[in-house]
């Protein structure tokens, strides 16, 4: 059956492909200037120290941070992506080109990923011209022009559930061995992985049961903490730190603690107090230390209904705004327009999950939205953080637009129709 599904979509997703190849080309010359950014730098400077000294460590002076000593041996962001620049940046010449094509591919088969996984869930339901609103949807394909982790996360959390439905669908063991390494592999990319290997418990609990569930969920989280364990292991040894988060880890947590709205956080003072006046490099293991402590009074001083009210309003801005839009906010109708694109994406999106007759779909389909919306309340991330779950939710608002059309297509030319119009 799903061979045959996949026949019969080959042309339409060749297209889809190719348009998406390009799009994410164009993107690469046109964002050319913002390729690099703040973030970037220290993924650099990070893979750079690697690949000098061997050391996993940054310069001073990074970002302009005059006061600022370094760090050696430092924490500062997840490891495998500055192993990635290492490899097919520094290695290979030094070409910021060969990584951004190389991202292109990455996404690709992300895309690739999210197609098989429709087919098999969906079966003869599946739509192949559905995947062109994934492809349209394109501030996701964006991802791989930025000097970012955030294009090796999405295909390492697609392959990961690709790997995750086979495993459901033929119950062999090997398939669960591959998702819980590539969980592993995604928590080395961005920290935020954690949250979809946790809640990989729930979506094996619900198609298992609770027993076979957790013993499913053992296996796989197994295989994640034996690719985490060495940076967790490197992170006592060298710093005294048994944990294999990354130092910015509480600068997110500070900035999720603040109301919406709230002044600038490089303009506050809490931000000075913990960068001791600028000295602190904001990221680093002290401003580490001193925002989550920040972030821990901030929640303490509010009650928990005004903690839960502040994690509802952030996960209803992030699936409502369009990304990229957050500086245009307010009553203008270009921010409108786009709000209402991704508001009404989203809603199109929970009428075909509501209308799936697969439970098994459903939890599959859910589990990378409710990780990463989960992770919402305690990062600085909006929307960008629900960038690599959003292709499976433009795929499903395409269904949904495709299942009305094919609805409105069988009344227009129903029998009943026919007849009627023949008696007029």
């Amino acid at each position: 059956m799903r061979s045959s599904i996949f026949n019969k979509a080959k042309l339409t997703c060749s297209v889809c492909f190719l348009l998406a190849f390009v799009i994410q080309l164009s993107g690469v010359m046109l964002l050319s200037d913002t390729a690099v950014n703040m973030d970037s730098i220290e993924y650099l400077e990070l893979s750079h120290s690697l690949h000098t000294d061997q050391s996993y460590s940054v310069p001073a002076c990074l970002n302009g941070y005059d006061n600022y000593p370094g760090e050696s041996p430092s924490r500062m962001r997840q490891p495998l992506y500055p192993l990635f620049l290492l490899v097919f940046y520094w290695l290979a010449g030094e070409h910021l080109f060969l990584i951004q094509l190389l991202q292109i591919l990455l996404l690709c088969v992300s895309l690739w990923f999210v197609f098989r996984i429709s087919i098999i869930l969906l079966e003869d339901r599946f739509k192949p011209w559905s995947v062109l609103f994934s492809v349209l949807y394109f501030p996701w394909l964006f991802l791989s022009s930025r000097i970012l982790s955030e294009a090796l996360f999405t295909f390492l959390l697609w392959a990961s559930l690709y790997f995750l439905t086979l495993y459901i669908k033929t119950d062999r063991k090997l398939h669960l061995f591959v998702v819980g390494f590539l969980m592993g592999f995604l928590i080395l990319t961005k920290s935020i992985g954690t949250a979809v290997a946790f809640f990989s418990f729930f979506t094996l609990a619900g198609i298992y049961g609770f027993k076979k569930g957790l013993k499913n969920w053992l296996i796989l989280l197994t295989c994640s903490f034996a690719v985490v364990l060495p940076w967790g292991v490197r992170n006592y040894i060298a710093l005294g730190t048994p944990t294999f988060l990354p130092s910015n880890s509480g600068y997110n947590l500070w900035v999720a603690s603040r109301p919406i709205g709230a002044e600038w956080w490089d303009d506050s003072e809490e931000f000075t107090e913990a960068t001791n006046d600028w000295e602190y490099y904001y990221i680093d293991q002290t401003g580490d230390f001193n925002f989550r402590r920040a972030a821990m009074d901030n929640f303490a001083d509010d009650n928990p209904v005004q903690i839960l009210k502040q994690g509802a309003l952030r996960w209803l801005t992030a699936w409502s705004r369009f990304p990229g839009s957050g500086n245009l906010a307010g009553m203008n109708t270009k921010y409108l327009g786009l709000t209402a694109i991704q508001s009404g994406m989203v809603i199109l999106a929970v009428i075909a999950l509501a209308g799936l007759r697969s439970r098994k779909a459903a939890l599959i389909i859910l589990l990378p939205v409710i990780a990463l919306s989960c992770s919402l309340p305690v990062t600085k991330g909006l929307t960008r953080y629900l960038l690599p779950a959003l292709p499976i939710v433009a795929l499903l608002a395409g269904h949904a637009v495709l299942d009305a059309t094919d609805r409105i297509i069988r009344r227009h030319h129903s029998p009943s129709s026919d007849s009627s119009y023949e008696n007029c």
